[in-house]
């Protein structure tokens, strides 16, 4: 008997065989049905999916064969692993010096014939083998081989599904971690933050409660400019809470409801219908996606469009098509426009209009966090704006199935 020589890849074929997570684990009927297919299309009595690790050869899927696993000395599958763009076919394996004095082939289940593809890792690395075994002499016909050769690419498209399930389930955990990282670190900061402004608003109350007959001039300005700022970083630690915290509503279930539903409680809600006449659309539309980020999206924008209004009345009006796949929406108002100089940075943290005057309340976080959920949810966000007409706020997402949904 001659032992497979051990691959010159053989570190990272062992790597790639890892990543799968697959050996020893419970047996699985996705498996278990390529191998019985495997022996009914060949009319052999074994059949096996074969992993090759350091020293052993186990067994996922089985089908003839009691033992789950053969040491890797002994173990064809360990020959069939050093050429993976090539089946290895041993019509009579007394005749062939590698195997005829196997335990395998003298003892144990007495194989005869053996006929194996290699399993091939995205990667290029060959982790194992479908294969199928006689105790008798015999050969494959074409249509056999070719069989056994698409079953093998099946056992592959199993490991590899199994492979980015295991992939997206680390990637959910990181976010997760990442989220209650970001949250605990964005209220330390606040809580830090907030105690020292806190501080300068008690001492400025004492200042003028005290001592008011020295608040004169520039004093009096200095004071006042005191409080704005300490105002302002107020509305800065807000925000930052806001930015952090938002894409949290990502995580909700998404599941399908109807747009007009939402806008129709978002407007009532946010909405002066005396200050503001709105429109939106009347066909009913329907979406899969995060609810509760779509509101955010929606309430953002026209918060946004009500708080620069420069009109007694406004007007504002929700647009929607489907376009090019994608869901198109979009937000446009009446209000001063917003200049060109200022369109690129719009969407950037504490970046504003330029234009508000005294909107002491504004941080410049909501059209960031817009920007964060679209593009969270597979979507683009852009503007179009001139000065003295108005401004619409566009935005897409991405089309889902809408499986098995019965329009009420």
């Amino acid at each position: 008997m001659i032992s497979a020589p051990v691959p010159e890849n053989e570190i990272q074929r062992l790597a790639a065989l890892r990543r799968y997570q697959i050996l020893d684990t419970l047996e699985e009927e996705e498996y278990d049905n390529l191998v019985k297919i495997a022996a009914e299309i060949c009319n052999t009595p074994i059949s096996l999916i074969s992993l090759v690790d350091e020293d052993r050869q186990w067994f996922k899927a089985k089908v003839g064969m009691d033992a789950p696993q053969t040491s890797r000395e002994v173990a064809v599958c360990a020959h069939n692993i050093l050429l993976p763009e090539e089946p290895l076919v041993v019509p009579n394996m007394l005749e062939d010096d590698r195997f005829y004095d196997s335990p395998l082939v003298t003892d144990g289940i007495e194989m005869k014939f053996y006929a194996g593809v290699p399993l091939i890792a995205e990667g290029g690395e060959a982790i194992g083998s479908l294969c199928v075994i006689d105790r008798q002499p015999r050969e494959l016909t074409n249509g056999q081989l070719e069989a056994l050769k698409a079953l093998s690419r099946q056992v592959m498209v199993l490991l590899n599904s199994r492979l980015k399930n295991f992939q997206l389930e680390e990637q959910q955990r990181k976010m997760e971690m990442a989220f209650t990282n970001l949250n605990e670190f964005a209220n330390i900061i606040s809580h830090d933050l907030r105690a020292p402004l806190r501080i300068i608003d008690q001492y400025i109350e004492v200042i003028e409660e005290d001592f008011p007959a020295l608040i004169k001039g520039d004093l009096s300005s200095h004071l006042t400019t005191i409080k704005d700022s300490a105002h302002n970083a107020r509305n800065m630690v807000q925000g930052v809470l806001q930015y952090c915290r938002s894409i949290n509503v990502l995580q909700d279930p998404q599941d399908p409801f109807r747009v007009n539903e939402m806008l129709r409680q978002l407007i009532e809600e946010e909405i002066d219908s005396d200050k503001f006449t709105v429109l939106y659309p009347e066909e009913e539309i329907w979406l899969v996606t995060s609810k509760l980020a779509l509101r955010q999206i929606f309430q953002n924008l026209i918060a946004n469009a009500v708080r620069y209004h420069d009109k007694d009345k406004g007007h504002l009006e929700v647009t929607y098509k489907f376009e090019d796949g994608s869901h198109l929406f979009g937000v446009r108002d009446d209000g001063p426009g917003i200049p060109d100089n200022y369109q690129k940075s719009i969407f950037k943290l504490f970046q504003t209009a330029g234009n508000s005057g005294d909107k002491r309340d504004s941080h410049g976080i909501g059209l960031t966090i817009v920007k964060k959920l679209v593009n969270a949810l597979g979507g683009e966000v852009w503007l179009e704006s001139v000065v003295g007409e108005g401004s619409t706020f566009y935005f897409t997402l991405q089309q889902h199935e809408l499986a098995d949904l019965v329009s009420e």
